[in-house]
């Protein structure tokens, strides 16, 4: 074995991080901050969202997953050169423990399920972003104005916002939000899922080099 080990655990844990940040973010790409903000305009959210390019995301999330992989292998790869196997040996304890798509098997169908549910909440953004814009601005106040003489106890009931278009906009914010924090839930789930994996691979490795 060598005396001077040229791998950096510091560097790795480093490398390994940066890329599961990167995957947690992908999920919502330059929008989860106006998502997350109580206080910010939830109709330019909604135009956000709904802007989302989820079929990208999925390519940049598979990118990911692969780096992830690679880095993995990579470091594999050099403490089994530096405990003086084989060639031969290295390549079939990479194949045991580090083989193609390692990772990506494990959480594909996770991963699959989260989009579909990224793609489903930008579809029910489009149906909530118009619940919005009609009950809001001019087009709300001359739809409250036209209720009020077709239905008095509604007109009535609008001015102190507790009338039908109050009880539509309160009823798609809800929908919405239930849905938004089902995706993040999912979301979390999956970037569990990645940190788990991530951490079984190695450590079964690792334990496998130990005890050589």
């Amino acid at each position: 074995m060598n005396s001077i080990s040229d791998w950096d655990a510091d560097k790795f844990k480093e490398d390994v991080g940066f890329l599961i940040t990167r995957f947690n973010s992908l999920f919502l790409s330059d929008i989860s901050s106006l998502l997350s903000n109580p206080n910010g305009d939830r109709k330019k959210s909604m135009r956000a969202l709904i802007s989302l390019d989820v079929a990208k995301i999925q390519r940049d999330l598979h990118e990911v997953v692969y780096k992830v992989e690679d880095e993995l292998k990579n470091n594999a790869l050099v403490l089994l050169t530096e405990h003086d196997f084989s060639e031969l040996e290295v390549q079939s304890y990479l194949a045991d423990y580090f083989c193609s798509g390692f990772i990506k098997s494990h959480l594909i169908n996770e991963l699959n399920s989260t989009l579909n549910l990224l793609k489903e909440l930008t579809v029910l953004a489009v149906s909530h972003l118009n619940v919005l814009e009609t009950n809001s601005g001019s087009s709300g106040f001359f739809r409250g104005l036209f209720k009020g003489y077709t239905n008095p106890t509604d007109g009535v009931s609008h001015v102190f916002g507790q009338g039908s278009m109050q009880i539509e906009v309160n009823s798609s914010v809800q929908g919405f939000n239930t849905a938004a924090a089902l995706v993040g839930q999912s979301i979390d789930a999956v970037s569990n899922s990645l940190n788990n994996v991530i951490l079984e691979k190695w450590n079964n490795f690792g334990a496998m080099l130990e005890s050589k």
